[in-house]
């Protein structure tokens, strides 16, 4: 319900904006998420396509290009 939930990223040798989602493998979702899920729109088939998965620090030195992340799940203190 968090709209900040889902962190925009932008590629720039690609020129696209993609975004990360947090997967949660074990279900609580009161911890770290297992990674981060990179989602690239596709307008021709008007659906998001996951492209792959990256650790969550390398999400956050992705992330921060854009905008701050919400400290909710990406957040630099809580990173392994």
């Amino acid at each position: 319900r968090n709209y900040k939930y889902i962190v925009p990223i932008y590629y720039p040798r690609f020129d696209k904006i993609s975004f990360l989602m947090p997967i949660f493998l074990h279900g609580t979702y009161n911890t770290s998420p297992d990674f981060a899920l990179v989602l690239q729109a596709d307008p021709e088939h008007q659906m998001y396509i996951a492209r792959t998965i990256l650790d969550l620090e390398t999400g956050y030195q992705n992330a921060r290009l854009i905008a701050k992340p919400d400290e909710s799940w990406l957040n630099p203190v809580t990173l392994k």
